[in-house]
């Protein structure tokens, strides 16, 4: 077992020898017993502290990755809410020109143009994102609100 400082913990095997015999040893195979145990505690708490350090930067990394997903997603619904409102825009303004066409005398009725005005402004008021409501599916996105 090797430790960050260095130190490294040997395997022993005690037994009787020429010198002396196992039980007059005892204590000092209980000391190396015990400072083996606390090397491999301390080391334990090394490797579990680096665990919990990789762990925290994998979080850190996922929530970045989701953040940034979501300022994508984000961009992508105003960019969409902008285009939508263009196209109302649009319409708004054709009803406009061909009312005042009418106006100078046209080949419909009136009732014709009120009834395809009715209509034509129904569609842009479906498509504008703030009378539709669109807008609202992405105005609010917590998790980024005061991140921008």
């Amino acid at each position: 077992m090797t430790l960050d400082q260095g130190k490294r913990t040997e395997l022993r095997a005690w037994q009787d020898d020429d010198t002396s015999r196992l039980e007059r040893r005892l204590a000092g195979i209980a000391a190396d017993l015990i400072v083996a145990g606390e090397e491999a505690f301390r080391q334990s708490l090394v490797e579990a502290a680096r665990a919990e350090e990789q762990w925290a930067r994998w979080r850190e990394e996922s929530l970045q990755r989701e953040l940034e997903q979501l300022k994508v997603k984000r961009l992508a619904n105003l960019r969409e809410s902008g285009e939508l409102l263009r196209q109302a825009d649009e319409i708004r303004a054709l009803v406009s020109r061909v009312g005042e066409a009418m106006a100078r005398g046209g080949e419909y009725t009136a009732e014709q143009f009120r009834r395809w005005e009715a209509w034509a402004l129904a569609q842009a008021d479906a498509l504008d994102p703030v009378l539709s409501g669109h807008v609202r599916s992405h105005l609010v996105v917590t998790e980024l609100d005061g991140q921008d």
